[in-house]
């Protein structure tokens, strides 16, 4: 006789179950009395095997799908419970600017003494001191405020008076190189950067901009942390300055994930207060070796 090899499995000699695939009608629900010529159908089950039952009879016909978009956030929202998001600080805390402390006002003059010689102004010494008072009330280390302004607004109330023929947006690109600043980042950002990710960490960054500061020059100080970010908010991108909880919650959004299960990560009280107000977890960054977390490579084992 010749040998016979046979396949077995669990579950081998259990009855064969086939998926339902097909619509059937629930007259009680239905409205085709009154309309019994519709084509309209309200299908009620599991969206793939809807899909799979209408396939046979609507192949090539069907040119759009409407899927309830609650059950899919339900769904996104679901799947990443497990998600691990850190949120960082920027200034201070993955870089900084160099000798320059948290308060700009002193270096204002510079800035509007570029402009002067750059575009050869007629303006007095009155007109500059004005301007640079403006900008001083506008900077939020000397006016506490939360909402965000944009550089240009600054700019044109600072700049009233001096019947400049250029743009505001041309003054205030002389304005920022005239204060000739050095961005760099801090020597353990990328390294820790990139290790969280290798960990399954999505990564965002939530960041004041300096008082004046257009985002797109601050992006271009930041252009080697920018491909580690899964998201980036700053306060002119959702319009407020810590510590408000704004950005905390966007952020939150953008992931489909509750607030509170966001780590946010800083160096100033007013990160911690950001934390607070939105009810997350803080984490301080303090590189003089004070309160919190010493340096960044220190932070890789607290979060583990």
């Amino acid at each position: 006789m010749a040998n016979k090899l046979e396949l077995t499995w669990v579950g081998k000699d259990e009855p064969i179950r086939i998926e339902p695939r097909l619509l059937i009608e629930r007259p009680e629900l239905s409205n085709t009395a009154a309309d019994p010529d519709t084509t309209n159908m309200l299908i009620h089950g599991d969206n793939l095997l809807a899909l799979k039952a209408l396939e046979s009879k609507y192949a090539g016909q069907v040119k759009c799908i409407y899927i309830d978009m609650i059950l899919l956030i339900l769904i996104q929202r679901e799947s990443r419970t497990d998600m691990k998001i850190v949120v960082f600080d920027l200034g201070g805390t993955l870089m900084e600017y160099v000798n320059m402390p948290l308060s700009w006002v002193d270096y204002y003059h510079e800035g509007l003494d570029a402009i002067v010689q750059k575009y050869n102004c007629s303006v007095t010494e009155r007109q500059i001191e004005e301007a640079f008072q403006r900008l001083k009330t506008f900077n939020p280390r000397i006016t506490y405020r939360e909402i965000e302004y944009s550089a240009q607004y600054i700019f044109t109330q600072a700049l009233e008076g001096w019947n400049l023929q250029v743009h505001v947006k041309d003054c205030i690109d002389v304005f920022w190189k005239g204060m000739q600043l050095t961005p760099v980042v801090f020597t353990d950002s990328v390294f820790v950067l990139n290790a969280l990710k290798k960990r399954g960490y999505a990564i965002s960054a939530l960041t004041d901009l300096p008082s004046a500061y257009p985002d797109s020059l601050f992006q271009k100080d930041i252009a080697g942390l920018l491909p580690y970010f899964d998201y980036y908010v700053s306060s002119a991108i959702c319009g407020f300055r810590k510590p408000n909880c704004t950005g905390l919650k966007k952020i939150a959004k953008h992931f489909n994930t509750p607030v509170s299960e966001l780590v946010f990560v800083g160096d100033e009280e007013k990160d911690r207060e950001t934390a607070q107000n939105a009810g997350c977890k803080f984490i301080r960054i303090n590189r003089n070796g004070a309160d919190g977390v010493p340096n960044l490579l220190a932070l890789l084992e607290v979060l583990g």
